[in-house]
């Protein structure tokens, strides 16, 4: 197989998965193209996985390693180590401006704020009708099984194989910006993967090496009642999807949503991989007069209830992930809610101010949501994995929580 071209690997740096922008990095470092180290320095500057940036910062290194060999040689030809010492000083000095940049933390004069650009919406719908089309199969497969039991002869074949889907969540700026798509994944298709879980631990039960109680015909019933319930569920998801993809909910422009910031891993957050793009914003005045048409005590008490219950849950589940990492158990009862979020009415969003105070408040719902889907989904069976999932989210509903009950308390005082 050919080794690619240095514009080959110069694509690859956009691929949203950090491990294939960590492998084109090294690939640049190997084929040895000085005309790489622009883009290197920038990915060593720009990129959020801090794996990819250790990775531009050793080609870097290799590149000036490169540099010393070749002044120490017999000059024949200066060219090529000329335009190394020149890109890599180029690179250099942008990159310490750069940081300068950031560290007095200006942009052309403005506040910079780093915000996430949303996920291709036609990918999206295509991971929604591959998350379905997985766990048609799986109930199908699953519902011919158990109808085996109580046949002549009839026993679950151990040695079957199945797709065991792991249900799909959007990022935060996804879920806000395709509000349609993000309903779709809501609490039904969450349901469906619980009775799935379910589904499969009693499979998996049954086939246990050496498990003296094989499956009777009552677990045969109980099984194929549960597996239409996911058909029936999958039916109506199916006719929402239709309604998705041929007539979809307008888009909201991210612009006006949160920012995101990186997991502990350096790389990013959300299972839509939402790419951070810098962004200028501009904050509404709040010396600005209230408009004389805006029921504001209604919705800043509406506002305040929110987010004393979003503060409340979020303390309730922090103390969830706690106890895990404390004693490795988790505790599913009675699981924190979470709100719904808050809409205004067309013919009170004319405040800039307003508007800003209920996308903080849904923000943080959201990233909250977020968080205690991953609590459910995996409280009972891997504990771990909630822990090790759903403290990011939480931390971020944190902030956010806090973010916006200043924005809150800005309104009320204005």
């Amino acid at each position: 197989m050919a080794n690619p071209s240095l514009q080959e690997l110069l694509n690859q740096l956009k691929d949203e998965k950090a491990k294939n922008r960590q492998k084109a990095v090294q690939g640049l470092a190997q084929l040895g193209n000085p005309a790489a180290i622009p883009t290197l320095a920038k990915v060593y500057e720009i990129d959020k996985d801090k794996r990819v940036k250790e990775e531009a910062k050793k080609a870097l290194t290799q590149f000036r390693a490169y540099e010393m060999t070749a002044k120490a040689a017999p000059a024949s030809g200066s060219s090529p180590l000329k335009t190394i010492r020149l890109l890599l000083i180029i690179s250099l000095i942008g990159l310490i401006a750069g940081n300068v940049a950031l560290q007095a933390g200006i942009l052309g004069g403005e506040e910079e704020k780093t915000v996430y650009t949303p996920s291709n919406r036609q990918a999206l719908i295509q991971q929604v009708t591959a998350s379905f089309f997985e766990i048609r199969q799986d109930a199908d497969a699953l519902k011919e099984e158990w109808g085996k039991i109580g046949t002549e002869g009839g026993t679950l074949d151990c040695n079957r194989t199945f797709n065991r889907p792991q249900a799909m969540t959007l990022g935060t700026i996804d879920r806000y910006t395709y509000p349609d798509i993000a309903t779709l994944l809501g609490e039904r298709y969450q349901n469906i993967f619980f009775i799935l879980d379910f589904s499969f631990s009693q499979w998996d039960e049954f086939c246990r090496p050496n498990n003296p109680l094989p499956a009777g015909v009552s677990d045969s019933i109980d099984n194929s009642g549960r597996l239409d319930t996911i058909l029936a569920s999958l039916d109506a998801l199916q006719d929402s999807m239709n309604t998705v993809t041929n007539n979809p909910v307008p888009t909201r422009n991210p612009e006006f949503c949160c920012t995101i910031p990186t997991d502990g891993q350096g790389g990013e957050t959300g299972s839509s991989g939402n790419t951070p793009l810098p962004l200028v914003t501009t904050t509404p005045d709040i010396n600005a007069t209230p408009l004389p048409n805006i029921d504001y005590a209604t919705h800043i008490a509406a506002l305040e209830a929110l987010l004393t219950n979003g503060e409340f849950r979020l303390n309730d589940l922090l103390a969830r992930y706690s106890n895990i990492q404390t004693t490795g158990f988790a505790d599913c009862t009675n699981p924190p809610g979470v709100d719904a979020p808050y809409a205004l009415p067309p013919d009170q969003s004319g405040d800039p101010l307003l508007n800003q105070a209920v996308l903080l408040v849904n923000s943080a719902l959201s990233s909250l949501k977020q968080s205690v889907d991953i609590f459910n989904n995996n409280c009972t069976r891997n504990p771990q994995t909630a822990l090790q999932q759903g403290v990011a989210p939480a931390n971020i509903a944190s902030g956010q929580f806090t973010q916006a009950r200043e924005q809150v308390n800005i309104l009320k005082a204005r």
